[in-house]
């Protein structure tokens, strides 16, 4: 892990480095801060994404880019602040918060045309004319994760922390799902804070307390790792767990589909356009029914190493079939979820 930070880091600096070389002979197009979330990089999943999709959006383009990992709220505030106060007006400037635990900060600003704030996975549309938003919801696919799982005789929702929205968006979806098989999920959290998605020692006990026959839908950001490792270390458990962020099937026998998030394509996307001069939308919203940046893939490793307590399981076409039979219905389930909210 500290030598994936080592080599990002480098990265970054050669980054920095081309753009004050070529700023010598010509003012950079824009420039772009990013303040990732406070448990950072090196989750083997969703932050590690973001940090990819900044890379691709500036490695061609003459951009001053600055990555910032604040430990506190207090810190990233202070980020904030220096930004609003001390950045040029005559060259475009982007503020990325790469989290949706920035919403707390303040981040009012005057009218400026060359300055833009990008908020990451928040519902909020309004919340000043130059500062942005996106959310991915989490409902739809968890409903359907929860669909394709309801034969499971037990399951289990293990998630970072309780007051996270679409956190909770994503509890709810993968219970209400599992309810289509007569059953009610357990819901287990880590934490009562962020801290929760970074304690993989946490997740890791979770799984050994839980019934040796359950399915486990883990919404713990990095302590996800630590629920991977559990079942690893089983030479016959019979758990399953699904990925979640990215395609997860060379992390466990015992998954047998990942629920991804497209997080990578995306950031890059939006940060091109803005590269590009494009105006950013105060908010977009991305769900089930956008394949391209939300959707679920199947494990092909999964039947190699079965050791599955149910016979049906063995079908290999099991859970392909039960994603095609869920999906419509999921995708109506998350539109009448966020009407009626």
């Amino acid at each position: 892990m500290k030598l994936y930070k080592l080599i990002f880091c480098l990265l970054l600096l050669g980054t920095w480095c081309a753009c004050s070389e070529e700023s010598h002979n010509s003012p950079p197009r824009a420039k772009i801060t990013i303040i990732t979330a406070l448990n950072g990089a090196g989750d083997n999943g969703y932050n590690d994404e973001i940090l990819s999709g900044v890379m691709e959006a500036v490695e061609s383009d003459d951009i001053v880019l600055s990555l910032i990992t604040p430990s506190t709220m207090e810190e990233a505030q202070n980020v904030v602040n220096d930004w609003l106060k001390n950045d040029s007006l005559e060259n475009r400037s982007l503020l990325v918060l790469a989290s949706n635990e920035y919403e707390v900060l303040d981040f009012t600003m005057n009218a400026d045309k060359n300055k833009r704030i990008l908020l990451f996975e928040s519902e909020e549309k309004y919340l000043g004319q130059y500062l942005s938003t996106f959310m991915i919801r989490r409902y739809g696919i968890s409903y359907l994760a929860g669909c394709m799982a309801c034969e499971a005789e037990a399951a289990h929702v293990i998630a970072a922390m309780s007051s996270e929205t679409y956190v909770g968006d994503a509890v709810k979806g993968f219970c209400d799902g599992y309810r289509q098989g007569g059953r009610i999920a357990n819901v287990i959290y880590l934490a009562e804070d962020e801290s929760g998605y970074s304690m993989p020692d946490m997740g890791y006990k979770a799984m050994k307390n839980i019934d040796y026959n359950s399915f486990v839908y883990p919404l713990a950001g990095g302590s996800n790792n630590g629920m991977y490792k559990s079942t690893r270390e089983e030479e016959f458990c019979t758990q399953l767990i699904a990925g979640m962020d990215v395609d997860c099937s060379l992390y466990s026998t015992r998954i047998p589909f990942s629920v991804i998030f497209n997080i990578k394509d995306l950031v890059a996307s939006l940060l091109k356009k803005w590269i590009n001069g494009e105006e950013l939308q105060q908010h977009y919203s991305f769900d089930l029914s956008d394949e391209e940046v939300v959707d679920i893939v199947m494990n092909p490793h999964f039947y190699q190493e079965i050791n599955a307590w149910e016979d049906y399981y063995d079908d290999p076409d099991y859970w392909s079939k039960r994603y095609n039979s869920f999906k419509d219905m999921a995708i109506e389930k998350e539109k009448d979820f966020y009407e009626n909210r």
